[in-house]
This record gives C-alpha cells, structure tokens and sequence, in this order.
C-alpha cells in the first residue's frame, strides 16, 4: 500500500510541476497581419504542458509546408513525448475549420522535449480563418 501511495503522491507533484501555462507563438507559415486581419494564436486559460486548446487566427498569405504554431513547453521532458492533435470546435457552428482540413491542407506536428510544433501542409491553411486544435502530451 505504501508503494502505490507513493507512486501517487509523485505522479501528482510532476503534474503540478507541469500545471504552468505554456508559451505560444506563431510563425511567418500562418500569413501576415494585413487590416483588417492580424495573426493571433493562444492558448485556453487551463492549458498545460500537458493538456490545452490552441487557437490560431492566420492573416494573409499562409505559406505551405510551414510552421504556423509553436508550443514551447515550461518543463523539459525527459524524453520526446508523445502528442495527440484534434480539431476543436464544431463544423455545424462555424467554429470547426480545423476539423475540415484533409489530404493536402492536413496538419503536421513535430515534437521534441522542449516544443510543439504544427506545420501546414502541402496546401496552405486558408488566409483569415480560425483554427483550433486541442493536444494531449503523453510523457
């Protein structure tokens, strides 16, 4: 019974440890302000290194195979982890436009154990648009 506590009571402080929000950035590949769109991207207030919401709004001439959003972790990992993306939202209400990327306009991560990063496909992301992606980092 010790052994499993304590192997709780760890697991709980490396969680706290990576409950500080993340740094987000975006790239050139998201497009360029140009009024009356700017490039934005953020994360929701409970993000995590662990667990969050990206929201990117592109501006204008998004280029492909690009990096468009970076996550920069506020804990090294130990090892490079392992990221699940998702299209957030609903296409029914207007806010899914990254659940309607496929095939040439799909998103690509790349991940070390500092970063996070999503490129743009071989096409790019449309100019003006908000996409939003939720990621689950598994150490």
């Amino acid at each position: 019974m010790k052994s499993l506590l304590s192997f709780l009571v760890a697991a709980c402080l490396a969680c706290a440890a990576r409950a500080q929000v993340p740094v987000i950035g975006h790239s050139t590949g998201a497009g360029v302000n140009s009024f009356p769109y700017t490039v934005t991207a953020a994360l929701d207030a409970n993000a995590s290194d662990i667990a969050g919401t990206i929201t990117l709004q592109t501006g204008v001439g998004p280029a492909a195979k690009a990096q468009v959003v970076n996550v920069n972790f506020t804990t090294r990992f130990a090892t490079v982890p392992h990221v699940v993306l998702t299209p957030y939202g609903s296409q029914t209400f207007g806010t899914g436009a990254a659940a309607a990327l496929y095939g040439p306009k799909q998103v690509g991560v790349y991940v070390d154990q500092n970063t996070l990063i999503i490129y743009s496909g071989t096409t790019p992301l449309d100019p003006a648009t908000i996409y939003q992606w939720t990621y689950h980092v598994i150490p």
